[in-house]
């Protein structure tokens, strides 16, 4: 089975999808991928983290003093039901999916929930 190519979005979407390259580069830590993230980030973005604890992305975001970030993990993409607690009620400027994430039909699905209910 050939691997599919990753998906591109456009600005209007206001989301930061790193393009997909090889599994290997996924989990490599000390990159700076996602400090780069951090750092591109507009003030109050989303930010999805591709594990369920966030405490490693939590300290990054304060050692580099993004406060302004809203975290959320890996189950914001996987659960309908966390999709939408994410976004009750509140609107983001930008969404960053974290570089590590495999974007597959449902995560790309729900993406699209959250883009709709928390981007104006």
């Amino acid at each position: 089975m050939a691997p599919r190519a990753p998906r591109v979005f456009s600005n209007p979407l206001h989301i930061q999808i790193m393009s997909q390259e090889p599994v290997k580069e996924y989990f490599a830590r000390n990159s700076g991928r996602t400090t780069k993230q951090i750092h591109e980030a507009p003030p109050g973005s989303l930010y999805i983290w591709c594990a369920r604890d966030t405490s490693y992305l939590r300290a990054l975001v304060n050692a580099y003093g993004r406060q302004d970030l809203e975290i959320t993990n890996i189950d914001t993409l996987r659960y309908t039901a966390d999709a939408h607690r994410v976004c009750q009620g509140r609107i983001f400027p930008f969404i960053v999916v974290d570089h590590a994430i495999h974007m597959g039909d449902t995560e790309f699905e729900l993406l699209y929930i959250i883009c709709a209910e928390c981007i104006k």
